[in-house]
């Protein structure tokens, strides 16, 4: 489909370039979740930690603070079942295994497709255990 329905699901994006940011807005506004957004990463660690409604985190590896590594890994010793899902321009095997290993649960290459971006929400959030 072009499109997935994801109403009542709240998505964090965390993204400092603003073009980026404003193209994964449009994306995910047309699916009907609830978007927040912030640039910073020690932000997302923040956000994470007091709002557990927060469903999934589209996390960038590069920004201005604290990488979007080690905001992943703050996230994950509070919220260890999270859904996140690691975005970057550099794509190369080595960068995968970091994001993995820092808790991505999954990894999207910029420049972000829409069915590419979709498939990972969607598979993180319906296709884990308990969704």
């Amino acid at each position: 489909p072009d499109s997935y329905n994801i109403t009542g699901k709240k998505i964090l994006l965390v993204e400092d370039e603003p073009v980026n940011r404003k193209l994964m807005e449009k994306f995910i506004e047309s699916t009907g979740a609830e978007l927040i957004s912030t640039e910073s990463g020690l932000e997302s660690v923040e956000l994470c930690t007091k709002d557990d409604s927060i469903d999934l985190v589209l996390m960038d590896l590069t920004l201005p603070d604290i990488d979007g590594y080690t905001a992943m890994e703050r996230i994950r010793k509070e919220r260890p079942t999270l859904p996140m899902v690691a975005q970057s321009a550099t794509s190369m095997s080595e960068h995968r295994e970091r994001a993995r290993n820092s808790g991505a649960d999954d990894f999207i290459a910029k420049p972000i497709k829409k069915e590419e971006l979709y498939n990972a929400i969607w598979k993180q959030l319906f296709s884990r255990e308990g969704n």
